[in-house]
């Protein structure tokens, strides 16, 4: 498991980074990594774009927190959500919650959006740092850069690692998440609104 870490802090604190989305799929695999069956640890875009809608809501909606190095670049989740708020679709400040309570339709077809545009770049460069892959790997993926299969497979030790120190990947991929983001702003408490509630 030791290697493991090597990779969790190859990953956050060395690889390429234009957004913080390699964050975000940290947490969200050490949330579905449980889930998953043990003969068989595929895990769909499907499955990651409701944690990925969920991470992202409030920078966009709430607190309007720049999530990209270049600012006409922002992930392609936030610029779906922006969308939606431009439209009136949304209601600015409003939570997710309340947006899936009284919009279902709509929120079903943003996580379907979110699920088809959001992943095709971070599950091939997940793994990528100094412009080479690094081993032990957390997941293999079908497909190429850009255009990514809809299934990732947890490699065994992988599985087990995400399981075993799912509060310490938590842990390290929010702070990184927060070092990464004040590159851009200086919002207070920035550590709790990366991190959501609990």
């Amino acid at each position: 498991m030791d290697q493991h870490i090597a990779t969790l802090y190859e990953i956050v604190a060395k690889g390429l980074n234009t957004n913080s989305y390699k964050f975000a799929l940290w947490r969200a695999l050490a949330i579905l990594a449980p889930t998953t069956n043990e003969q068989g640890p595929h895990i769909s875009k499907q499955d990651l774009a409701p944690l990925f809608l969920r991470y992202y809501w409030p920078l966009e909606v709430k607190y309007h927190i720049r999530q990209g190095i270049d600012p006409d670049k922002d992930p392609i989740v936030m610029k779906l959500i922006r969308h939606l708020v431009e439209t009136g679709a949304i209601d600015q400040g409003e939570t997710l919650q309340d947006f899936a309570k009284r919009a279902p339709e709509e929120r079903g077809a943003l996580v379907n959006h979110v699920a088809r545009e959001a992943f095709d770049d971070v599950i091939p460069r997940f793994h990528i740092v100094r412009t080479a892959e690094i081993d032990p790997k957390i997941f293999t993926f079908t497909g190429r850069p850009g255009r990514a299969g809809n299934l990732i497979t947890l490699t065994d030790d992988g599985r087990e690692f995400l399981i075993r120190y799912r509060k310490l990947i938590d842990y390290v991929a929010v702070s990184d998440w927060v070092r990464f983001t004040e590159r851009f702003t200086s919002a207070p408490r920035l550590h709790d609104k990366i991190e959501g509630p609990n």
